[in-house]
């Protein structure tokens, strides 16, 4: 049935994920955390540097992303605290457009949508590939002296937003972009997907569960047996 919608897979993902997220998050009433405008305490570096080594296994399995390994990771050690996370989630991040860029340099696949579309451009050679990773050390830098001035002025305004209100936007805008992408079969397929979401959730199961819809029929069309 899957085959008559368009954008299938915008939609189911808008559906285990997207909807449900925001639908929960308006029924709690959740509001942006205090932010402190100084860090404070020591921060352990092993976090980045597990997140950098598991950020090898997005490049290697499909339809392992930052997200599904961070999650792995957390798993692992239950006793990490949300600065942990957020260290190995950007590690994660970092580690897969390095890791990316190697396996289309290696293999000559792409791995995220950056590297399909670097694929348009012709095979990936050893000084393009040498002169991006320069870009991305270069542009980390950069960023990461221009990111802490604008920090600040973004957590007080943050702190103002009106959570409820942008999640309702931001909702009306999935679903009608789910519409208008995949019509009336999109939505209802997203809407078989917010339901599958949500009796998860009520049985204590992980929403990051629902990424088997992706992955199984990955694995099964790599492994020959379609």
């Amino acid at each position: 049935a899957l085959e008559k919608v368009d954008n299938a897979i915008f939609a189911l993902v808008t559906g285990f994920f997207g909807v449900p997220g925001l639908i929960e998050s308006m029924s709690r009433g959740s509001k942006f955390p205090e932010q402190e405008k100084e860090a404070k305490g020591n921060f352990d570096a092993w976090p980045a540097i597990l997140g950098a080594a598991a950020s090898s296994m997005t490049a290697l399995f499909p339809g392992m992303g930052p997200t599904q390994a961070a999650a792995m990771l957390q798993s692992a050690f239950k006793n990490s605290g949300r600065e942990a996370y957020l260290m190995t989630i950007g590690a994660l991040n970092a580690g897969n457009l390095i890791f990316s860029l190697l396996m289309l340099f290696a293999a000559g696949k792409g791995r995220t949508g950056m590297a399909v579309s670097l694929m348009n451009f012709g095979r990936l050679g050893q000084t393009e590939f040498i002169a991006m990773i320069a870009c991305a050390a270069m542009s980390a830098g950069i960023s990461l002296m221009i990111i802490e001035g604008i920090a600040k002025i973004a957590i007080k305004r943050l702190q103002n937003i009106n959570y409820h209100k942008v999640n309702s936007v931001v909702l009306a805008f999935l679903v009608a972009a789910v519409a208008f992408s995949s019509g009336a079969l999109g939505l209802l397929a997203c809407a078989c997907a917010s339901g599958i979401t949500f009796f998860g959730l009520s049985k204590g199961v992980k929403r990051s569960q629902a990424m088997a819809f992706l992955l199984v029929p990955t694995m099964i069309f790599y492994l020959g047996f379609t």
